[in-house]
């Protein structure tokens, strides 16, 4: 695993350098949030790689552990439902019903995944339709 988790590091540290080589090209009006995000990114990635050279070879990561294949694939398959639905549905509409049924599917209680999933649409629809100003998918109910 730490030979995969390293892979996983340089490549997220190349994707880092792609991207600075790409904001480069932005205007410069539009660099500071890429610059910032791109940022965060690599501090992130030279963290998990520090993590993962000092780490010992036989410890063993948890991160999948209990997840099933079947967890997995119902992921997939509401996201992929979800790209189809957000045109017709609607933002909000679409975003409450996945995120609701997705952690249904992974198995979160009922109340958490009901308030999860309507404070989360809640939140970015707030940050992007009202403090930004980007039109978000309308759909037959909201």
């Amino acid at each position: 695993m730490k030979k995969v988790d390293m892979l996983l590091g340089f490549i997220l540290l190349a994707i880092c350098g792609f991207f600075y080589f790409m904001i480069s090209r932005l205007p410069e009006k539009a660099i500071l949030y890429p610059i910032f995000v791109t940022t965060v990114l690599l501090i992130l990635t030279l963290i998990h790689l520090i993590t993962t050279y000092l780490k010992k070879e036989d410890e063993e990561s948890n991160a999948f552990k209990g997840l099933e294949i079947k967890q997995l694939l119902f992921v997939i398959a509401t996201s992929g439902l979800y790209v189809v639905l957000i045109n017709i549905a609607g933002y909000v509409t679409s975003t409450v019903l996945y995120v609701l049924s997705t952690l249904f599917g992974l198995k979160v209680s009922k109340k958490a995944s009901a308030l999860i999933s309507i404070g989360f649409s809640i939140c970015i629809y707030v940050l992007f339709k009202i403090l930004l100003k980007v039109p978000l998918p309308k759909g037959f109910i909201i």
